[in-house]
């Protein structure tokens, strides 16, 4: 069994979807969680993209021997087109709709994909997210929910995790700031918010 359930199973969902799209301009890639109003103005500058987001899950049997959590998958499905939202759903000669996406790649290439040691992909339901702020970024956005049962290897030692010789924390008290601007803050970015305050403590060298 992986000993990362999660990376493993982001890897796979990648690598099906990307192989699917092979040779269309739709992209793929990975969410920090859910969408927010920084999120869409990246998602304008990608799309047509396919985005997938871990979202969490609860434990399927509690105080078993083995934790199994019911793992919650999101997969975004974003469409711009400037001819306006009947284009960015339904699709043109021009650019893929979101509804070609949704019914052509995505439930067909998830729902029943296996993950290798971990478990099956199925399809919960699929949420339209417009709202006026997704209509103003000239976007289309469907959610696909899936659900995975994910074992938890406990066999796994700490030995094998990378040594760190330095913490670095920065805060946002009250949190003023989206997950997008605290993602930049960890890329080194702080131009256009910095955090309240930051530590940085370096460890000594182990023999």
């Amino acid at each position: 069994m992986t000993e990362d359930v999660i990376s493993a199973t982001e890897d796979a969902l990648l690598a099906a979807l990307t192989q699917a799209l092979e040779g269309t301009k739709v992209r793929t890639d990975s969410l920090p969680g859910d969408w927010d109003d920084d999120m869409l103005k990246r998602m304008l500058s990608i799309a047509p993209c396919v985005l997938v987001a871990f979202a969490g899950g609860g434990a399927k049997n509690v105080g078993v021997a083995e934790p199994v959590i019911d793992g919650q998958w999101l997969v975004y499905v974003v469409t711009s087109h400037p001819s306006g939202q009947a284009a960015r759903r339904r699709g043109n000669k021009q650019a893929v709709g979101a509804y070609e996406l949704l019914c052509r790649t995505v439930v067909p290439v998830l729902h029943g994909l296996t993950v290798p040691n971990i478990g099956t992909l199925i399809l919960n339901r699929i949420e339209n997210l417009f709202t006026g702020t997704v209509e103003r970024q000239g976007l289309a956005v469907y959610a696909c929910a899936f659900s995975l049962p994910m074992p938890f290897d406990l066999s796994g030692e700490a030995t094998g995790l990378a040594d760190f010789l330095t913490l670095v924390a920065q805060y946002d008290i009250p949190a003023h700031d989206s997950a997008t601007e605290h993602q930049k803050w960890l890329d080194g970015d702080y131009s256009s918010s910095k955090p309240d305050a930051s530590d940085s403590v370096a460890l000594p060298n182990q023999p």
